[in-house]
């Protein structure tokens, strides 16, 4: 099946919209926010990976993010 990319830019800022937004997505919000713990350590800001399954959320929705550059900016804030 081959997608047009504009069908795919409109589906992606779509679900970018409802995953900001829904309350019913909290749960998903907060597991990618745990895909990088930001902590800072002797003053140098160090990225630790705390759950394998967030960081796969995350790399997955990335790849599909990457058709709308302000979903992408959106998405990468959130995490």
């Amino acid at each position: 099946i081959v997608f047009s990319l504009e069908f795919v830019s409109t589906m992606v800022q779509t679900l970018n919209l409802i995953l900001l937004t829904a309350s019913e997505l909290h749960g998903l919000r907060v597991l990618l926010s745990k895909a990088f713990d930001r902590s800072t350590s002797d003053g140098n800001k160090v990225i630790k990976k705390e759950d394998g399954n967030a960081d796969d959320l995350f790399d997955t929705l990335f790849k599909c993010w990457c058709h709308s550059p302000v979903a992408t900016f959106s998405f990468c804030l959130l995490a």
